[in-house]
C-alpha cells in the first residue's frame, strides 16, 4: 500500500516491458538479415567477387538476446513480489568478553612478549661476546 512502492514497482514494470520490445525488435532486424543472406538478396562489400560474413555470429547474437529476453521476462513476471529471503535478527547488545579474561589473556601475551625480548638479547649477548 506504500505509494513508494508502488512507483517503483510501476517504473521496473515500464522498463522490463521496454527493454522486452528493444530485444524483440533487435531479433526480428537479425531474423530478416539472416534471410536476406539466406535468400542471397543482402547487398554486401565483396573482395575479389568473395562476400565476407560472419553468418555464425548472427546465430550466437540470437541466442544471447532470446536469453537476456528470457531473463527480462522473469524479471517483470516478479516486479510486483517481495520475498523475504532470511528473517531479520532483531538488535541486540553486543557479547564481549568479561574483563577477568582480557585482562589473563593480556598478561599471557605479555608475558610471552618479555621472554621473547629477553631470550633475544641473551643470545645476542652471547654471540657478540664469542665473536670478540
Amino acid at each position: 500500500d506504500n505509494e513508494y512502492i508502488r512507483k517503483r514497482v510501476e517504473e521496473n514494470r515500464k522498463k522490463y516491458e521496454g527493454l522486452i520490445t528493444a530485444l524483440d525488435r533487435e531479433i526480428k532486424m537479425i531474423d530478416t538479415l539472416k534471410n536476406k543472406i539466406r535468400n542471397g538478396t543482402f547487398a554486401s562489400a565483396k573482395v575479389g567477387g568473395v562476400a565476407i560474413m560472419d553468418v555464425a555470429g548472427l546465430y550466437g547474437v540470437t541466442a544471447s538476446l532470446y536469453d537476456k529476453k528470457f531473463e527480462t521476462a522473469v524479471d517483470l513476471a516478479m516486479v510486483d513480489s517481495i520475498q523475504v529471503i532470511e528473517d531479520f535478527t532483531p538488535y541486540g547488545k553486543p557479547i564481549w568478553p568479561k574483563l577477568s579474561i582480557i585482562m589473563l589473556t593480556s598478561l599471557i601475551f605479555a608475558a610471552i612478549i618479555i621472554f621473547i625480548i629477553i631470550s633475544y638479547r641473551s643470545l645476542n649477548g652471547q654471540f657478540t661476546r664469542k665473536t670478540s
